[in-house]
Order: C-alpha cells, then sequence, then structure tokens
C-alpha cells in the first residue's frame, strides 16, 4: 500500500521531534550524573558520622582519665612523708587532678603527724600543692582537731593553711579565729585575728 502524502510531508517534522527529544534527553543525563556522583561521595564521607554505634568501643577516643581509689605518696622537702588518698581521682588538665573525698597522712617533726580530711581537693603535681574544700577536718597526734572550709597543704615545705574562720578544739580549749598557719618545721600553730580563746579549766588534784 502506497504512503499517502500526509505521511510523506509529516516525516521529517517527525524526525525532527525525534531528534529534539533525544538532545533533551541527553541533556538531562548530563546533569543528573554530576548530581548523583556528589550525593554519592557526600554519603561516603558522612556515613561514619551518622552511625557512630558501629564504631568499636575500644577504638573511641577519650580525654578524660579516671581512677578509683587512687593512692599518691611522696615526700616534702625536709624527707618527711606524706600520703594521699581518694575514692575517686579525675584528671582537670597537664597537672591537675580532682579528688573526691581525699585524705592526707602528714609526718612533721618530733614524731607528730597530721590527718586531713574533706569532701573534695585539687592537687596541682608541678605546684606540690593541695587544695582542700568542703568540711575541712584536721586531726592533729597532740589531740586537738580544726574545723574550717578551706585548706591549703604544701607538699614541698609540709606547713598547712586557711585563710577560713577556724575553729580548734583540745585538751587545753577552745579556740577560734579567722584562719590559721601550722608551720611543719617548728610545729607552731598560729590563729589569724581577732581570734577567741576558751581555756579550759585543768583539773584539781588533791593533797596527798
Amino acid at each position: 500500500m502506497g504512503e499517502s502524502l500526509l505521511a510523506f510531508l509529516s516525516r521529517p517534522i517527525a524526525e525532527a521531534v525525534d531528534i529534539t527529544r533525544h538532545s533533551r534527553r541527553v541533556r538531562r543525563l548530563k546533569i543528573l550524573l554530576p548530581t548523583a556522583a556528589v550525593l554519592l561521595a557526600t554519603a561516603l564521607i558522612l556515613w561514619p558520622a551518622l552511625k557512630p554505634s558501629q564504631i568499636p568501643a575500644e577504638k573511641r577516643e577519650t580525654s578524660t582519665v579516671e581512677m578509683t581509689e587512687a593512692r599518691f605518696s611522696g615526700f616534702d622537702g625536709r624527707g618527711r612523708a606524706y600520703t594521699i588518698t581518694s575514692s575517686h581521682m579525675e584528671k582537670m588538665g597537664e597537672e591537675t587532678v580532682h579528688l573526691a573525698y581525699p585524705m592526707a597522712d602528714i609526718s612533721l617533726s618530733g614524731n607528730n603527724w597530721l590527718a586531713l580530711r574533706a569532701n573534695s581537693a585539687l592537687l596541682d603535681d608541678t605546684a606540690r600543692r593541695m587544695d582542700m574544700t568542703d568540711r575541712v577536718v584536721v586531726f592533729h597526734s597532740g589531740g586537738y582537731t580544726l574545723d574550717t572550709q578551706t585548706l591549703a597543704f604544701d607538699m614541698e615545705s609540709g606547713d598547712i593553711w586557711s585563710h577560713d574562720a577556724t575553729t580548734g578544739q583540745g585538751p587545753r580549749g577552745l579556740v577560734r579565729g579567722t584562719g590559721f598557719r601550722l608551720d611543719a618545721a617548728s610545729g607552731d600553730l598560729v590563729f589569724a585575728g581577732p581570734a577567741f580563746l576558751s581555756i579550759s579549766p585543768a583539773p584539781s588534784q588533791e593533797m596527798p
């Protein structure tokens, strides 16, 4: 059957339309393919961050250093021994650690000793100093105790001191001051004024 004149005349137009449609598809593919490549590369980069739970626990890095039942020991500049313990230690900086419920046993001259207790402390190994805070209690081998809110311990000289209100009690009476300093070398305990002193009366002794 012969081709109609209308079909014959329409053939170039149809071919042109097909060529135009093909060109459009090629242009779309040129745009879509680079876009898909960029999205795929981005997904590969972000995938580890989107699934942190897939990283083994032993490979995760942490900057926190902690220890339970920590213990430090050493000697001051005069060779007197001291020991510091803590229920929990956490490293706060290059040379500073935080101590929870610290306790310190310090040797003094003349076979005397001190025992320190507090709820918290910061220990600076470079400065060789420990700063105790929150309900600080000092026990002295001579039989007296000191109560204050802050206390500094110089691990080089062995001295301890406080600039906060302090109450001292012992066999000889009661003393209150705005602070104190205990010299480890001489054993002298000096309270900062204004201070209040109450002396307990000596027990009466019957004549033989």
